[in-house]
């Protein structure tokens, strides 16, 4: 396997390399031009895209999606490879790093419509493949998408009998995607063959996760039956999720935060992952049990690293108003404990007013505003 100097030593001639291997159908490049146009279609189905190039080499695809108008960031461990492609693209943002240890920081502090990888993290083990991958995950918009290009089977049979055909040629040093391995780990995945050694793979947001609301600092996902197999990738791969229930923080563990989301979707409430706008780290989630048509019972739970920033108050009045605005509902209602001073609190700044309690709860509610004067009430 090369190291960077290799690579820094082969980047003058890679272009030309890899075109003859594709252009006589050979290993390990047949099918790099269809790899490389699909997932160029792709992008450019979505205007000013912000895509993210992991291994970019000299920047063949990115120098394409740079010209069309996508805003391009890129990670690549070769400095001759990043000097060739800052050359094509002067205002693109490209890192030196080797991504066998992760993004770094500046591409960390960045969300992606696309996060693409073509001829790359083949020089990942498939445990190195499945943690990054849920990395990069983490880093995509709502409605992102990962879009991999590579040497890559079906199954593992395909890739030994290509291993056998293509004999003393084969690379034993690259480590190439067997999707139904993959899928253990990425039910949702989706692959294309292009040719006897290559295709393309797409992990998707949006197959997991729909938009449905946003506030000015937050954005708003909701949880669907098939994200809680994967309910992880929503809580930024923590350990624990931190919760705050009746004014005291308890930890949660992952198999606890899947339990309690598949039980939010079994009674039919609506349950929202939050995210933070600004530095797109899961803030907690915010629920709607809707019993009827015309009212529903609001719960939310903050993680312990994102309380004190005021996302509680932002929460609330958004749900509030998406539950009145676009469900119709003409009442909101919800309990808490009465230890818990700070969100009585933010409760009554949204709105909520006191209307029952008891020892273990306090009942608040907001109603829909009766219309006005000389106007027949809304009952």
């Amino acid at each position: 396997m090369l190291d960077n100097k290799g690579f820094d030593l082969w980047a003058d001639g890679y272009d030309k390399t890899v075109g003859v291997s594709d252009e006589e159908s050979t290993y390990p490049f047949a099918g790099y031009k269809d790899v490389l146009g699909t997932i160029y279609k792709t992008i450019m189905e979505k205007a000013n895209a912000v895509v993210l190039d992991i291994g970019f080499g000299t920047g063949t695809l990115t120098t394409k999606l740079y010209e069309n108008g996508c805003t391009i960031y890129g990670q690549d461990f070769s400095a001759r490879m990043i000097e060739l492609a800052s050359e094509k693209m002067p205002n693109a943002h490209l890192y030196q790093g080797d991504f066998t240890h992760g993004l770094v920081e500046q591409l960390l502090a960045q969300r992606y419509d696309f996060i693409i990888a073509t001829y790359s993290l083949h020089h990942l083990t498939d445990e190195q493949k499945v943690s990054f991958l849920r990395v990069l995950r983490d880093r995509l918009n709502p409605g992102g998408q990962i879009l991999i290009g590579d040497v890559a089977f079906e199954t593992r049979s395909q890739l030994e009998q290509c291993r056998k055909d293509v004999g003393d040629e084969w690379d034993d040093e690259e480590i190439y995607f067997v999707v139904d391995e993959l899928k253990k780990d990425f039910p949702s995945l989706a692959f294309e063959q292009v040719s006897y050694c290559a295709g393309i793979f797409s992990l998707a947001l949006e197959t997991n996760m729909k938009q449905i609301f946003e506030s000015d600092k937050i954005s708003f996902v909701e949880v669907s039956e098939c994200l809680v197999n994967d309910y992880l990738t929503m809580v930024n791969d923590y350990e624990n999720v931190n919760r705050f229930i009746g004014g005291k923080k308890k930890s949660f563990t992952v198999e606890q935060e899947l339990q309690w989301v598949q039980e939010k979707l079994e009674e039919k409430a609506l349950v929202f992952s939050m995210i933070d706008k600004a530095s797109g780290r899961f803030i907690g989630n915010i629920e709607l049990m809707a019993p009827n048509d015309s009212e529903g019972e609001l719960g939310i739970a903050i993680t312990a690293e994102m309380q004190d920033r005021g996302h509680g108050t932002e929460a609330v009045l958004a749900m509030v108003n998406y539950a009145m605005d676009h469900l119709g509902l003409k009442r909101v209602f919800l309990r808490t404990n009465p230890q818990n001073a700070r969100a009585i609190r933010v409760y009554e700044k949204c709105g909520f007013r006191k209307y029952k309690q008891d020892s273990e709860h306090v009942y608040m509610e907001v109603m829909r505003l009766l219309p006005a004067c000389g106007e027949e009430p809304d009952v």
